[in-house]
């Protein structure tokens, strides 16, 4: 006796389909006509969920202030980060945090590093960081333009105080 054997191809996956030839739809099938029940708005993923990356990104970058070595640190594209800080708020603003720590840090270091090892240069650049007002480079211009008023002021034939006054509205952005 010859037998025919008919090969299917199945939907996604290899598994038949609800209507197709072998399901338990079909009513010729051998194989019995119960279903799973379905989930009501569910989805499944058969990919485990991957471990939050952010909080090795945000050590490491604490203790280096370099992205590429914190996103390799914690297994991620660098441009992943940046990604992330775009759509999620909260851990950009963790990260700005994570770059004032650091800056502290290094802020800290300089100053120890100024004073234990007597670098007076060191010392004024960060005096100035930190209290401009007081250490701040000043510079003093004064001009003396009665000179050039009282030419003008001739050539017009007007008081070379008013020459000035016009000057100084000039100046202050009322004229």
């Amino acid at each position: 006796m010859i037998s025919e054997t008919v090969h299917t191809e199945h939907p996604v996956g290899g598994h038949p389909g609800p209507d197709s030839p072998g399901s338990a739809a079909d009513p010729g099938s051998p194989l019995p006509a119960t279903r799973r029940p379905a989930l009501s708005g569910t989805t499944r993923s058969c990919a485990p969920r991957r471990p939050d990356w952010a909080p090795r990104f945000l050590e490491a970058y604490r203790a280096t202030g370099i992205v590429h070595l914190s996103a390799a640190a914690a297994g991620i594209e660098r441009s992943t980060c940046y990604k992330r800080a775009e759509r999620d708020a909260a851990f950009a603003a963790s990260w700005a945090d994570a770059h004032e720590d650091r800056i502290d840090a290094v802020e800290a270091e300089a100053f120890r590093l100024a004073l234990e090892e007597h670098q007076p240069g060191m010392v004024a650049l960060l005096l100035r960081a930190h209290r401009p007002a007081r250490y701040r480079d000043r510079v003093d211009v004064r001009l003396d333009i009665r000179p050039e008023a009282e030419r003008v002021a001739e050539r017009l034939g007007i008081p070379v105080e008013e020459v000035l006054e016009r000057l100084e509205r000039k100046l202050r952005g009322v004229d």
